[in-house]
Order: C-alpha cells, then sequence, then structure tokens
C-alpha cells in the first residue's frame, strides 16, 4: 500500500515575524542565529505555527557566511528549553543569509544547516536580507507559497522554510552524495499583517 507524506507548512504569527526580521538588520552585514517556539505539526493538524523566537547572542563565528552557536552557551540554554518544553515547545530554528554574492533563487539550506536538524522533527526558516533595490517590494507569498518576500525600511527580505526530506517510517533520506536531503515547506501569514506590511512601504 502507497504511503502519503502530508507536507506541513509553516503559520508565522505577527511578532516573531517581525521579530527575525529585526534580528537579521541589527547585525547586518553579518548573520544571526535563533530560535522557534510555537505548536508543532501533527497528522491531524499538519501546520507549523510560529508563536515566539529567540535571538542567541553566544556565537563562536559570526560573520557574512557563517554563524556558529557557543557550545557552552548552546548546552545550557537548550537543557533550559527542555526544561521548559510545556510552557515553551521548541520547533526549529532560523539564521540569515547576506553574502552580497547571493541572488535570490540561492534561498537553499546548506549541508550544515540539514545537520542541525538531522535527530529532530523540526524545520529551519532562512531569512536573506540585502540592502533594497530601486524598488520597493510589496509583502507576499510566492514561489508556489514557499517564499515570503517584501521590503521594509532600506531592506529586501526572502524567507523560506525548509524541513528534512523523511520516508514512510520517519527515517531521513540522503542524497547520491551522501547530503540528508530537504524539501521547502509552503509559508502562511494572516492576510491583516501583509496588509499592515505593506502599509509601511508607503
Amino acid at each position: 500500500m502507497e504511503v502519503r507524506m502530508t507536507v506541513s507548512s509553516v503559520y508565522i504569527e505577527r511578532e516573531p515575524l517581525v521579530a527575525m526580521l529585526c534580528a537579521a538588520i541589527e547585525v547586518y552585514p553579518r548573520e544571526c542565529l535563533g530560535l522557534v517556539f510555537g505548536r508543532k505539526s501533527s497528522r491531524r493538524a499538519p501546520r507549523h505555527v510560529i508563536t515566539n523566537v529567540l535571538n542567541c547572542a553566544a556565537l563562536t563565528r559570526h560573520t557574512t557566511a557563517e554563524v556558529v552557536q557557543s557550545k557552552r552557551a548552546g548546552k545550557r540554554l537548550y537543557a533550559f528549553i527542555d526544561a521548559v518544553e510545556r510552557l515553551l515547545p521548541y520547533i526549529g530554528f532560523y539564521h540569515s543569509h547576506t553574502e552580497k554574492t547571493l541572488r535570490w533563487q540561492q534561498f537553499g539550506f546548506s549541508h550544515q544547516d540539514a545537520l542541525t536538524m538531522s535527530d529532530a522533527d523540526q524545520f529551519g526558516i532562512v531569512l536573506t536580507v540585502h540592502p533594497r533595490t530601486s524598488r520597493r517590494l510589496r509583502w507576499c507569498v510566492r514561489s508556489s507559497h514557499t517564499r515570503l518576500r517584501g521590503s521594509l525600511g532600506a531592506f529586501d527580505f526572502h524567507l523560506t522554510a525548509h524541513a528534512l526530506v523523511r520516508d514512510a517510517e520517519g527515517n531521513c533520506e540522503k542524497d547520491d552524495e551522501g547530503n540528508w536531503k530537504t524539501r521547502r515547506l509552503p509559508i502562511e501569514v494572516a492576510p491583516q499583517v501583509l496588509r499592515a506590511l505593506n502599509r509601511a512601504l508607503v
């Protein structure tokens, strides 16, 4: 019997969305790294809901091409997160891409990004940020509902969500080169949030 795998979507509430944008701009042109909290996807409700985010401050590498969390600080933080799991469920992470050589079509996860999720049913958000082009981008969801894009202030933003590809038994799949396979997840944002962001363009 063929098993159909349901692809979860990612719903981003207003406050965590704005918080991620602020985190990316605060350290630009270096990359930011943060944790995502909310409600996990399930078979009955295949949608991750982001209700809170936390920007990671203790970083050992913090460049335009890489961001690495301090192992000691990360150990303390994740132990605390485990202790308050019911209060604040941890469901994934986010980080920014700020390399000036990146083009908008390069929203994918790196092999190192995928390794971060290899032991858990999580997802990751890539937030690509660059100085704004000559025309402002209206906020909308594009690319088959898998990319949120828009302009705020002097910057253009593109957000994509990624998850590991798993087989019917829940095992992570690898490609021919031995890297974890990933897929882009649909992104959802409330229409009133998009309208508010677009009003900010004026």
